[in-house]
């Protein structure tokens, strides 16, 4: 596949603009687009989950009259805020949490067909997963560069100008105004309603201001991405090669990971491995201590304590991540987390466990977020090194498996069920009929589920 913009003396931002507004979501391979749909399907019932949590309830309340963009924003926040979305690992970056509720979203103001939609957020999910990867991907994860966060604006930017039909000029000022929003920090949260999704709001409301103000005329730097400005803003040895790598040839979306509940990407090997042990007939009652073997690079992270009072350290925490797998498995798919919160059988287990560093592992990273946990039991020892949990892909989630989370995360919530069944239907019916993606967006909007009688 070729695009215009294409060739060894082009700016990268004409190449990039030129890929934004060429690339079509048909012209790739069938199980790629088949993906591409499955994960656009995820963040769509995440989205209606999301609304349903505190945190949710608090984001759809500051936004509430805000205007068109804040509300954009909060669509977005309302998928992430579950942290059942997806994710690249490579990149560390969680794209389908904004491409898809940007480009849904954008069809009150710009009413699009199937194609259009479909492909307007696979350009978003390329530009955010390229530029994260640009950055050194998930080696910069720890170092207070939040993928998800940096490259928000470009994402958001090129999903919209696709959305808006915006020409490659205008197209080209749209993704450098939104490479120049990018570059901001992230910090540590813990306490809750967390702050870190005012910033990913801030991220997606920057996106949308510059494809707005591209549209308007406005001009911007054409030549941000030349040289060696990604260095010095971000204090990382970048490669700008990586926005441009083989665009339209190849898809970031065979990298993609699902998660099969509520979890940190980095906490779910050891849950996984877990859950596996227990199949295998490991009597939880016998255990005595637990070992979390994981790679240095986010041993910190999950290292975090099981704390009953915050939410974030039920998934973060590889030790109430393994409680619950152990003790209340059920509980995983409860992204409110208010029964793990509660049990203290769940508690009591997660007290067992510690985390250490596996130096073998390091090499696995980024590539895969692996785990090995070391079970000390009184009938003796157990042990389950987890490199490809379900939902990598190498064991990639089917539609049977999205729809099942979908259908107990919403048990949790007081959704019923069949709510899952319709929306998965509609989400995967747009792709290809126009009425019922101008319905699904409606919904999308609203987030109104008619009662179920």
């Amino acid at each position: 596949m070729g695009f215009k913009g294409k060739g060894r003396n082009v700016s990268i931002l004409k190449q990039l603009a030129a890929f934004v507004c060429e690339a079509r979501g048909e012209d790739f391979s069938a199980s790629v687009r088949a993906t591409a749909r499955l994960h656009a399907a995820d963040a769509i019932l995440a989205r209606f989950a999301g609304q349903r949590m505190l945190e949710g309830r608090h984001i759809t309340a500051l936004t509430a009259g805000g205007g068109v963009d804040a509300e954009l924003a909060a669509l977005s926040a309302l998928v992430r805020v579950t942290e059942c979305d997806d994710i690249n690992l490579l990149s560390g970056a969680t794209p389908s949490s904004v491409s898809v509720p940007i480009a849904l979203g954008l069809m009150r103001e710009f009413d699009c067909d199937p194609a259009r939609f479909e492909s307007a957020f696979f350009v978003g999910t390329e530009l955010m997963v390229r530029f994260a990867m640009a950055l050194g991907g998930a080696n910069v994860f720890y170092r207070g560069v939040w993928p998800t966060r940096t490259g928000a604006p470009l994402c958001v930017a090129a999903t919209a100008a696709r959305m808006m039909g915006l020409p490659q000029e205008q197209t080209a000022n749209a993704l450098s105004l939104a490479a120049l929003m990018s570059a901001r920090q992230s910090g540590r949260f813990s306490a809750e309603p967390s702050g870190r999704w005012i910033l990913l709001m801030g991220a997606i409301r920057d996106g949308l201001l510059a494809v707005r103000a591209a549209a308007a005329g406005f001009s911007a730097d054409r030549d941000v991405l030349e040289g060696d400005w990604l260095n010095r803003v971000f204090n990382v040895q970048a490669e700008s090669a990586q926005l441009t790598k083989n665009p339209g040839e190849s898809s970031v979306y065979a990298q993609m990971s699902m998660k099969p509940y509520c979890t940190a990407r980095q906490a779910l090997p050891a849950a996984e491995a877990m859950l596996e042990l227990v199949d295998e007939g490991l009597d939880v009652a016998s255990v005595r201590k637990i070992e979390i073997r994981a790679p240095s690079a986010y041993l910190q992270m999950i290292s975090t304590p099981l704390n009953p009072a915050v939410r974030a350290s039920t998934y973060v925490s590889a030790a109430g991540q393994v409680a619950l797998a152990a003790r209340n498995p059920r509980a995983l798919y409860d992204v409110e987390r208010k029964s793990a919160l509660e049990d203290t059988a769940v508690i009591e287990f997660a007290k067992l466990c510690t985390v250490t560093s596996a130096p073998e592992l390091d090499a696995l990273y980024p590539a895969q977020w692996p785990a090995e946990i070391i079970v000390t039991a009184t009938t003796g020892e157990a042990r389950k090194l987890m490199t490809d949990p379900r939902g990598s892909p190498a064991r990639p989630l089917g539609a049977a498996d999205v729809l099942e989370k979908a259908r107990r995360i919403f048990g949790f919530l007081d959704i019923h069920p069949s709510h899952a069944d319709a929306l998965m239907k509609m989400s995967l019916e747009g792709f290809e009929d126009q009425a019922a993606l101008g319905a699904l967006a409606a919904k999308f909007w609203s987030g109104e589920l008619a009662a179920v009688r």
